[in-house]
């Protein structure tokens, strides 16, 4: 037996009709700031458009499904650090990977609470992890920090993506899945893999910025 029920048959059309629409808007949006940029001949914001462009339609991909989101974020993982070196470290790149697992969150619930997903992890440490989620809330409003915005982070650092074991947990229901999410990650490796071998032996102009 499937491990969720399958939404409703009006709830289904909805919803592809709404990622339609949403992509065609975007892809209009997209079109005149590509052709804008090009104009301007400005091609660290022509990269950031279409960054842009190919975020949206990934998180519409991710809200629709939210296995395929983990695909996409674990895949991101592995290539934030090139588009950084190629885009001035840039701050919106540092945080796409927070925004991405937002997103995989949100579809997770969404589909737990209309297919009832039943493989929930139940981890025993449960108890000290709330204890010391507690402690660190409290300590965001320490008024010996310098400002709350620094607490804010340290939460973001220490427990967004514990949730991920969860997600972990449910995603691999089966040898099949098990195998697909291994040479997943060993194609990324391979490819992450061979690129620094290449950059270590052909010139040295080779990936690396002229200007950092």
């Amino acid at each position: 037996m499937s491990r969720f029920f399958m939404p409703t048959a009006k709830w289904v059309p909805a919803r592809r009709s709404f990622s339609t629409i949403f992509i065609f808007v975007v892809g209009l949006l997209g079109a005149y700031g590509v052709s804008e940029f090009l104009v301007a001949s400005d091609w660290t914001g022509l990269s950031f458009v279409v960054i842009g462009i190919v975020g949206l339609v990934f998180a519409v991909k991710i809200l629709n499904n939210w296995r395929d989101g983990l695909y996409i974020f674990f895949g991101w993982l592995f290539v934030e650090d090139f588009a950084r070196k190629y885009l001035g470290n840039n701050i919106v790149i540092y945080f796409a990977k927070d925004i991405l697992v937002i997103l995989v969150y949100l579809s997770f619930f969404l589909a737990r609470r209309n297919r009832k997903e039943k493989a929930i992890f139940r981890p025993s440490f449960l108890v000290p992890l709330l204890i010391l989620l507690w402690f660190a809330v409290g300590q965001v409003f320490n008024p010996g920090s310098s400002s709350v915005f620094y607490g804010i982070l340290g939460l973001k650092l220490y427990f967004l993506y514990i949730p991920l074991m969860y997600l972990g947990y449910a995603l691999v229901d089966s040898e099949r899945d098990l195998r697909r999410f291994f040479m997943f990650n060993a194609f990324l490796i391979l490819a992450v893999g061979s690129l620094g071998i290449a950059h270590a032996i052909i010139v040295p102009t080779f990936l690396y910025p002229t200007t950092i």
